[in-house]
């Protein structure tokens, strides 16, 4: 069925609307007792202040009043969709390997000082250059495999764009009194966030959760933005752009299923055996994860009850699973198989 198409404020308002599950809340609130993992599951996650919201594009990074990589300049629309005024924006994930970049549609937030009023554009930092004005939430992507997806949101998908969405994400699951299965069956009793020197290494752990079975899980967490893409599609050779490849999955080995994969970027960094990787810092944490797999490292009081898990957060919509970017970093992708394999 055709949708009419809406202006920006309803767009922007039904994309965080939360009005649909509110039943769906209120009775898995009343039932979070009873049954914890199943309330979380119907519990949202993450949101955004609607009030805050603004469609914007994007003009240029860095911007021309401040040369951080961090800032750009963007056009901000107003709610009738015309385009107003030009203003600075923070853009923490830099380009979002390749999707965040001159013309991009995005999200965006008004940025707001301590005590909760809205930095002018007048503002400037310690150096005299100007303050962001707005904060880049998400991004529009339009991809050729989102074509037929019946999206409003002009055949695009939503991919986070900023690294404390997975963050907020990872610790709305691991709250108090939760059941987060994939790690064990028993409520979440303790929660120790950003632990440094864990296990005796250099290492700032994300997470680690005490579990009311006995059992403690040492976890690192991975914000996943980028997707492989369909063979079956002609892409242009800018599509291979950071090691994101062709990839044919599914059950006749010839149907397409979107994979979301990490990491994303470019082999720079040398790996522990000098080869080149993406990140030499995510291949240590999966390593030091597989050390306490195995009993090498153990962290305080918890010995033989310490456990270890990674949590790829993936800030889109449009992949089905996930798998490591072998093709841009074969050696995080080993790394993670030996980790698995010894976990099991």
């Amino acid at each position: 069925m055709k949708r009419k198409r809406k202006s920006s404020a309803r767009r922007c308002s039904n994309l965080l609307d939360q009005k649909k599950i509110k039943k769906e809340l209120s009775r898995a609130n009343e039932k979070a007792n009873e049954n914890p993992s199943k309330a979380m599951s119907l519990r949202s996650l993450f949101s955004l202040p609607k009030s805050d919201l603004r469609w914007a594009t994007l003009i240029r990074r860095p911007s021309k009043r401040n040369r951080s990589p961090y800032v750009a300049d963007i056009c901000v629309d107003s709610f009738g969709g015309k385009k107003t005024h030009e203003a600075i924006a923070h853009v923490p994930s830099l380009e979002l390997g390749g999707k965040c970049v001159e013309g991009s549609r995005l999200l965006v937030q008004i940025a707001r000082d301590r005590k909760g009023n809205a930095v002018p554009p007048s503002a400037t930092g310690k150096y005299g250059t100007p303050k962001c004005t707005y904060i880049t939430r998400l991004c529009l992507v339009k991809d050729d495999e989102n074509k037929n997806r019946g999206s409003q949101y002009k055949n695009g998908t939503w991919v986070g764009a900023h690294p404390s969405i997975g963050e907020k994400i990872a610790e709305e699951l691991f709250q108090l009194g939760n059941v987060y299965e994939p790690l064990d069956s028993s409520k979440i009793t303790a929660v120790h966030k950003q632990v440094a020197k864990f296990a005796g290494t250099n290492s700032r752990l994300d997470y680690l959760v005490e579990m009311a079975s006995g059992k403690a899980y040492a976890v690192e967490v991975k914000t996943v933005v980028d997707t492989d893409y369909d063979p079956g599609i002609t892409q242009p050779v800018e599509r291979k752009f950071h090691g994101r490849k062709y990839n044919r999955q599914g059950m006749d080995n010839d149907l397409y299923q979107r994979a979301a994969i990490f990491p994303w970027g470019n082999s720079n960094q040398k790996g522990p055996d000098g080869e080149k990787v993406v990140s030499t810092r995510a291949i240590a944490h999966v390593d030091n994860l597989m050390k306490v797999v195995t009993g090498e490292l153990t962290h305080g009081q918890y010995g033989i009850n310490l456990k270890a898990a990674i949590l790829f957060i993936i800030v889109r919509e449009d992949a089905a699973v996930f798998r490591p970017n072998t093709e841009a970093c074969p050696s995080f992708a080993k790394h993670l198989k030996d980790a698995h394999d010894k976990g099991k």
